[in-house]
């Protein structure tokens, strides 16, 4: 094979020079993915889709229910982690207002669909787009009764649900409980 000296070409020229052809048709869809790993309990009860779970003997979980709501249980004994309502009012009537749930390590991701059982109350959801900064407090259920407070705090305004429109069983799960 020998390569050709500046001397020895006169001319080059493009010999195929088309136009572009039309593009072929996309390929089929793939399949769904399975929805990640469920929990159930000992009942066959459905507990939702597992979103965190902490280290080995830690104190929660935080679940996806089946009806798109994030909540937390403890992992040792299986209840509904108990959060706090506060209000702005001194007898713990109208609004209701919870601490927002934040994901990741730095706490920089407010999660705004997410549900909080009440002990004595019962399950509450979060109203999308109500969070806000600085909302004043005079009064926050303490799990057996009204209890008086005051100041500010950063939330999402809360609704009385139910265990239903939650997604979660409405008696505790029951031990052991199973990844699927």
């Amino acid at each position: 094979m020998s390569t050709l000296e500046a001397g020895e070409v006169d001319s080059s020229a493009t010999l195929c020079s088309g136009t572009n052809g039309t593009n072929g048709t996309n390929g089929t869809n793939g399949k769904d993915g399975a929805g990640g790993v469920h929990l159930v309990d000992a009942n066959g009860a459905d507990l939702g889709r597992l979103v965190s779970a902490g280290a080995m003997f830690s104190e929660d979980l935080t679940l996806l229910s089946n009806t798109g709501y994030l909540y937390a249980m403890y992992e040792y004994n299986l209840s509904y982690e108990s959060a706090q309502l506060l209000y702005a009012t001194g007898d713990c009537s109208g609004p209701a207002i919870t601490y927002p749930l934040r994901l990741g390590d730095g706490g920089s991701n407010l999660v705004g669909n997410y549900a909080v059982f009440v002990d004595a109350l019962g399950w509450f959801t979060s109203v999308a787009n109500t969070y806000s900064d600085n909302q004043p407090v005079a009064s926050y259920w303490n799990g057996s009764g009204c209890a008086a407070t005051s100041g500010s705090t950063s939330g999402f305004q809360m609704l009385p649900s139910t265990a239903a429109a939650v997604g979660v069983p409405a008696v505790a799960p029951a031990a052991p409980v199973l990844f699927k």
